[in-house]
């Protein structure tokens, strides 16, 4: 993973404070990330962690990620595990 784009730090974030076994458990779910206070907010749909995180941080923008893939969403593409 490259250190620099956000969707690899908020991979960085959530593999870190989820662990190795938990991670596995929660592949394919999406997580949107607030990168500078590190927490995140997973769920099997989009719209029920993102009310969530609005709650809790209304002001912020968020990085959604796809647990475990290089993409969130596609379009005529597939999505790809990636290797943490």
């Amino acid at each position: 993973m490259s250190k620099h784009s956000q969707f690899d730090k908020a991979q960085k974030i959530v593999y870190e404070k989820l662990g190795k076994e938990k991670w596995a458990q929660k592949k394919g779910c999406l997580a949107l990330v607030d990168i500078k206070r590190q927490d995140f907010f997973i769920g099997d749909e989009f719209s029920p962690p993102l009310h969530e995180a609005r709650i809790k941080y209304p002001d912020t923008i968020f990085v959604t990620i796809r647990i475990g893939y290089n993409a969130a969403y596609t379009t005529g593409a597939s999505l790809k595990p990636i290797e943490v």
